[in-house]
């Protein structure tokens, strides 16, 4: 919880585009890093996967927390920032659909590096719709001419006393626990009880 609102401070007293900006190349790399098939094993690996994990779950904070903060800053109005965040939500679900099938046929066509092959291939995407949005300008509202001071009690005494807050991060807690368990279950029983791997 601290790292993206330490992030979001840091975002808003500079520049939430410059951020995504900045950070946008790093996250595509370290996307890629995460696939890629390094020849280590036992430890080492364990270590690999870790470092990968953790620069990749950073950058993308640094970059998910400004880019969701220029909603405000490129729409003028709550019906616009609804209708985009909507939208978004819509591309992201196609997206995913595209991801899942582009990345079976990078396996197809190249096993051994199939999984980094369309890791890149959707990084650079990635990149330059980042580098496109962060460069764009909007007619929303400026931001506050006198930045606000962090105060960690503050932010902790908002959080605490915003129970829709509180209610829709359980949830989402809930439903990252759930996926994580359905995805593990899935290949377990197909490779166990079934016998089949590629079923």
């Amino acid at each position: 919880c601290a790292l993206p609102i330490s992030i979001g401070v840091a975002a808003d007293r500079r520049s939430a585009r410059t951020f995504v900006r900045l950070n946008a190349v790093p996250l595509a790399l370290s996307f890629v890093l995460i696939y890629l098939p390094v020849p280590l094993k036992d430890a080492w690996l364990a270590a690999f996967a870790l470092i990968g994990h953790m620069l990749f779950r950073t950058l993308y904070v640094a970059v998910n927390v400004p880019y969701a903060a220029l909603t405000v800053r490129i729409a003028p109005d709550s019906a616009s920032r609804s209708r985009i965040a909507g939208l978004r939500m819509i591309l992201g679900a196609s997206a995913a659909l595209i991801v899942a099938k582009g990345t079976q046929l990078a396996i197809g066509h190249a096993p051994q590096i199939g999984y980094a092959a369309a890791a890149a291939a959707f990084g650079a995407v990635g990149t330059i719709l980042l580098l496109v949005v962060g460069g764009m300008g909007g007619k929303g509202a400026a931001a506050s001419a006198e930045p606000v001071r962090f105060s960690l009690r503050s932010v902790s005494a908002a959080m605490a006393g915003n129970r829709a807050f509180a209610r829709v991060n359980l949830g989402i807690c809930g439903a990252v626990a759930s996926m994580a368990v359905l995805t593990r279950a899935i290949p377990y029983y197909f490779k166990y009880e079934v016998g089949s791997v590629s079923a």
